[in-house]
């Protein structure tokens, strides 16, 4: 993400929103990152009518949720899906397949219970991220493991345990 960011950006002014298309790395990361994060477990919604869903029945009102989570390990969509791969997120070009390309990749939500600010969460994401990353080289303290992305407290909005990251300025560039 560094040489992609200095490549594109250059290390005298910071990155922003227009920037985003020239970054394809650095978005396909974001979706990995999303996709392995877990961040919500479960959307759902209740059924509006009977209805039957793989051979089972399910009552007019009942709760139907999606376990996200799952979806995001599926081996039918994402091969080795315990590692952390950005190119999943790119096409053989190299170019960024996009937020709503990919089957079974749903940070969001879907449907109509899908989010209404996601727009202005990639927006957020990216530029919060870029910047970051164009300032800073982040690293775990020496001697350090890589710590465990599994969440240890099961909760409705998931994070994972705290640990401890470096975070090394990189030099900006003046302009003279």
């Amino acid at each position: 993400m560094h040489e992609e960011l200095d490549a594109v950006i250059g290390r005298c002014r910071i990155p922003n929103w227009k920037d985003a298309k020239s970054l394809p790395y650095l978005q396909a990361t974001l979706c990995e990152v999303g996709r392995v994060s877990g961040m919500t477990t479960l959307v759902g919604t209740n059924a509006i009518r009977d209805t039957t869903i793989a051979g089972y029945h399910i009552p007019k009102g009942t709760f139907v949720g999606l376990n996200i989570p799952k979806v995001h390990e599926d081996e039918r969509d994402w091969a080795e899906p315990e590692k952390f791969k950005p190119e999943r997120f790119l096409d053989e070009d190299g170019k960024f397949v996009g937020w709503n390309k990919l089957h079974g990749f749903i940070p969001f939500g879907i449907g109509r219970r899908e989010c209404p600010g996601q727009s202005l969460a990639r927006v957020m994401m990216f530029s919060f991220s870029s910047i970051l990353l164009h300032h800073y080289k982040f690293e775990l303290p020496e001697g350090a493991e890589m710590p465990s992305t599994k969440v240890s407290t099961p909760r409705i909005l998931t994070r994972p345990d705290d640990f401890l990251v470096v975070a090394k300025p990189r030099l900006l560039q003046s302009r003279d």
